[in-house]
């Protein structure tokens, strides 16, 4: 889903109701005002071995804006997207202080901008990140609002996200992601590898 645009919400998809599942699929070079890649209005949402990459809004959400539902993304690289306002990869404001209910399991979100959350701004719901990297964020810092430490996570250089150094989780000044360029790795969609001395390297885990 590739080259769109739209003056409001999901610049590549809006979902306004329903279930919303994709799988193998890259969303890449839209722009919307809300959502450049994807504006998620819907009740739920299941997304796998995604690519959300290169996408722009001009207000929030330059690759995914989501304001209710719950759902979970795995395997999911969030890359190189734009916001003028929050969440330059992601951005999760519903109408209550319980919606969306997002989870990211082995995702990437790295290289995105914008000035409040370069890679995520939560202002309600929850997000809850492991196994995911989060990192190389511009404009803002990478995390804005707090975000769910559910183990195994990585933020490159600062700790923005609070995922400091419980339940296996590395962030700090020492602390590299060292991402390869999005490319074709093998999988069904782009991706960013691990190159070498990546702390990510072999620091996952299954449970």
């Amino acid at each position: 889903i590739s080259g769109n645009t739209a003056s409001l919400d999901g610049g590549g998809l809006h979902s306004t109701s329903g279930n919303t599942v994709l799988t193998d699929v890259s969303i890449t070079d839209n722009q919307a005002g809300n959502g450049g890649g994807i504006s998620h209005q819907g009740s739920q949402l299941q997304f796998n071995f995604m690519t959300i990459s290169g996408n722009t809004a001009s207000l929030d959400g330059g690759g995914l804006h989501s304001t209710s539902g719950s759902g979970g993304l795995t395997n999911v690289t969030i890359t190189n997207n734009s916001a003028t306002g929050n969440g330059g990869g992601l951005h999760a404001a519903g109408g209550s202080q319980t919606l969306p209910n997002l989870s990211l399991n082995q995702a990437t979100v790295s290289h995105n901008s914008a000035p409040n959350g370069s890679n995520i701004r939560r202002i309600t719901g929850f997000v809850s990140l492991r196994n995911t990297i989060v990192s190389d964020g511009s404009g803002g810092a990478n995390c804005a609002g707090v975000v769910n430490n559910s183990r195994n996570n990585l933020e490159s250089l600062t700790n923005t996200c609070g995922f400091g150094s419980a339940n296996f989780s590395k962030s700090g000044p020492n602390v590299k992601a060292n991402l390869g360029d999005l490319a074709n790795n093998g999988g069904p969609t782009k991706t960013r590898a691990l190159l070498s001395g990546s702390a990510a390297i072999d620091a996952g885990n299954a449970f």
